[in-house]
């Protein structure tokens, strides 16, 4: 059983790592490139290192277009709803900015590393920290691993 949490935070780790990469590749790229949908209701686009978002009526044509990022980076989260149109109705905008999401994976995956460095204590399988008190047999029952 211990093992398997070991595979388990092992993939974690690794699933983490990945994302890191993932995200700071594309917190860089969307610093040159500004990626955009427009739907009927919604409006995504993912520049200058954020996600905008923006729920109205879209009156531009619907669909994808990537284009060269123009201004300076966002780093502050922000969501605001704003009133337009006739009749008046509210609308919601805003942006994430996509530092927040890799710190926090970037925090959890760290914390998984650092636990992985840390040895079992004494009396325990050095490979899947099975408690070993009492065994004379000389291997882990749980991994056969030579104590």
């Amino acid at each position: 059983m211990m093992r398997l949490a070991r595979r388990q935070q092992s993939l974690l780790r690794q699933a983490g790592s990945a994302t890191c990469i993932v995200l700071t590749s594309v917190i860089l790229l969307s610093m040159v490139w500004s990626l955009s949908y427009a739907g009927p209701t919604l409006f995504l686009s993912l520049d200058r290192g954020s996600i905008f978002f923006s729920m109205r009526s879209n009156p531009s044509p619907e669909g994808w277009s990537l284009t060269l990022a123009s201004t300076a980076p966002r780093f502050l989260f922000n969501l605001f709803p704003s009133v337009g149109g006739t009749p008046p109705r509210y609308t919601w905008r805003g942006y994430i900015p996509l530092w927040i999401p890799l710190a926090i994976v970037a925090l959890a995956t760290a914390a998984l590393w650092w636990r992985e460095r840390r040895p079992f204590p004494p009396g325990r399988c050095p490979t899947c920290g099975y408690n070993l008190t009492g065994n004379v047999s000389g291997r882990c029952p749980e991994c056969g691993h030579a104590v």
